[in-house]
C-alpha cells in the first residue's frame, strides 16, 4: 500500500547536505517550483521576488526554505536551459508519469514496460519513484532538442508514440489502477530527486531501469533512502531512432489555421496563467473558462449598449463576486462550488466543460489544442510575476495584444511588451479604464 504518515519534519529532512546538493544539482538549469500547505490551504510558488525561481547551489535550497517555510516539495521543469530559467533552451527531459493511488504493482510494471521499449529502440531511460508512482525519464542530452524548430511538439510526439505502441498492455495496467500521462510544455514540472512527496513522507529516489525488479517502498524512506545519483546524470544511447519513428507516425497537422475567437483565447490564456502560478492543471482549466465568462459579463456591464447580454448575466452576482477574497496567489475574485471548481451565476465550470467549450473551438479552427496549450504557456511565461498576479495588467498587456490574432502566439511571434513603469513593478488599474476603451 502507498499510504504513509505525515510525521516527518521537512526542515529537518532538508537540512541534510546530501539532499540539498542533489536537489540543487538537478534544478540548477531548470525553472524551479515549490509546493506545500498551511493548514488546508495548498501553496505553490515558482517565482522569487518577481523572478523565475532559480536554484543553483545547496545554499539556494536553504534560502528558498527560509523564504517559503511551508515548502515541502521541490520541482523543476522538464525544460533544461543553458544558463538561467527561460533563457536559451538546452534540452528537454522526456517524462512518462505513472500514478497509482493504492497499489504500486501496476505502476512498477508500467515503468518496466516503457523502459524495456525505450531500450529496444536505442536509448536507456532513468526511473524515479515519486512517492506515489513512477516517472520514466530520458536524459535531456540524448537528443539535440535545441536544433528543432518546435522541440516541445516533437517531444510530445515521441512520448505519445511510445504510449501508442504499448497501448494494449498499458490499458491492462490502467484497469488495475494505473494512470499514465504524457504532458509536454515549457512549464511542465517534475519532482526533483530526493525531494519529499507533496503528501506522503516519502523521498523521490532515482534508479536505473534494471533496478526496478528489486524495488520496494523502503527505498523511499526519508531517513534511510536508497537512491542512485548517477541514474539521472548520464545519457546512454540516443533518441534518434524513436524520433524518426515518431515523426513518421505523427498524424498530419491541418495546413491552414484561423483565429478561434476572443472567448477561447481569453479562456486559454487565463488557464495558462493559473497553471503557471499554481501548478494545478485541472483547476487551471476551470479557472480559464470561468474568467472568460466573467469578462464577457464585465463587457456587458460596462457597455450594455454595445455588448450582447451573456447567458446567466446578473448584476447581483457581480456585486457578490466583488465581496470575495482573491484567489490564491492571484488578485482575481472568483467563487468556487462545493466541489472546488470555479463557478459563476450558479453554473460550475469543470475541466470537461473547458475541453468542450474551449479546446474544441481551437480544434475546429485548425489548431491542435495540445499545440495551442504549449504555445500559450510559452507566451504567458514571458511576463513577470506581478503582471500574472494582477488581472488588470494581465488583461491589458497579455490578452489584449493577441485577442484578435492568436496566430501570433502560435507562431511564437507574440512579444511581452510592457511600458517601463510595469516592467519591474505592478500598478493597479481600474476595470472601468479597461472596459471603457474595449470594444
Amino acid at each position: 500500500m502507498l499510504s504513509a504518515g505525515r510525521a516527518l519534519d521537512p526542515k529537518e529532512y532538508y537540512s541534510k547536505q546530501e539532499v540539498r546538493e542533489e536537489i540543487a544539482d538537478f534544478l540548477k538549469n531548470r525553472w524551479a517550483a515549490v509546493e506545500g500547505r498551511i493548514g488546508e490551504e495548498k501553496l505553490f510558488a515558482r517565482y522569487l521576488d518577481g523572478e523565475p525561481l532559480w536554484i543553483r547551489d545547496p545554499e539556494d535550497v536553504t534560502k528558498v526554505l527560509e523564504r517559503y517555510p511551508w515548502a515541502r516539495t521541490f520541482y523543476g521543469t522538464i525544460s533544461v536551459y543553458e544558463d538561467k530559467p527561460l533563457g536559451k533552451l538546452k534540452g528537454i527531459t522526456l517524462f512518462w508519469d505513472l500514478d497509482c493511488d493504492y497499489e504500486i504493482e501496476p505502476c512498477l510494471k508500467g515503468a518496466q514496460l516503457i523502459s524495456e521499449f525505450l531500450e529496444r529502440h536505442g536509448v536507456k531511460p532513468w526511473v524515479k519513484f515519486s512517492g506515489r508512482g513512477f516517472h520514466v525519464h530520458v536524459n535531456e542530452n540524448c537528443y539535440p532538442w535545441e536544433r528543432e524548430r518546435d522541440p516541445f511538439a516533437l517531444a510530445l510526439q515521441v512520448e505519445r508514440y511510445v504510449v501508442k505502441s504499448l497501448e494494449n498492455k498499458l490499458r491492462e495496467l490502467e484497469l488495475m489502477g494505473m494512470k499514465v500521462e504524457t504532458l509536454v510544455d515549457p512549464a511542465r514540472v517534475t519532482t526533483s530527486p530526493l525531494s519529499l512527496h507533496r503528501e506522503l513522507d516519502r523521498a523521490a529516489v532515482a534508479m536505473k531501469p534494471e533496478a526496478l525488479k528489486d524495488f520496494n517502498l523502503s527505498w523511499s524512506d526519508p531517513n534511510n533512502f536508497k537512491h542512485d545519483p548517477e541514474a539521472w546524470r548520464t545519457c546512454e544511447g540516443s533518441l534518434e531512432e524513436l524520433v524518426q519513428k515518431a515523426r513518421s507516425w505523427s498524424p498530419p497537422r491541418p495546413q491552414k489555421a484561423v483565429h478561434p475567437g476572443r472567448f477561447p483565447v481569453m479562456a486559454l490564456l487565463q488557464a495558462a496563467r493559473y497553471y503557471l502560478m499554481t501548478g494545478n492543471l485541472e483547476e487551471a482549466l476551470s479557472f480559464g473558462l470561468n474568467r472568460a465568462i466573467f469578462y464577457a459579463w464585465l463587457k456587458y456591464h460596462y457597455n450594455p449598449g454595445r455588448a450582447r447580454r451573456p447567458r446567466g448575466y446578473s448584476e447581483e452576482e457581480l456585486r457578490r463576486i466583488e465581496k470575495l477574497t482573491p484567489v490564491g496567489p492571484l488578485k482575481d475574485k472568483a467563487p468556487r462550488s462545493e466541489e472546488g471548481w470555479f463557478e459563476i451565476g450558479g453554473q460550475v465550470q469543470r475541466p470537461e466543460d473547458f475541453m468542450r467549450q474551449v479546446a474544441k473551438r481551437f480544434e475546429e479552427s485548425g489548431i491542435p489544442f495540445d499545440l495551442a496549450w504549449e504555445k500559450a504557456l510559452e507566451y504567458v511565461s514571458k511576463f513577470p510575476e506581478h503582471v500574472l498576479k494582477d488581472p488588470n495588467l494581465f488583461f491589458k498587456y497579455v490578452y489584449e495584444p493577441v485577442r484578435d490574432n492568436f496566430l501570433l502566439v502560435l507562431r511564437g511571434e507574440a512579444r511581452a511588451s510592457l511600458p517601463a513603469i510595469y516592467q519591474r513593478r505592478g500598478r493597479t488599474l481600474t476595470l472601468d479604464r479597461f472596459f471603457k476603451k474595449s470594444k
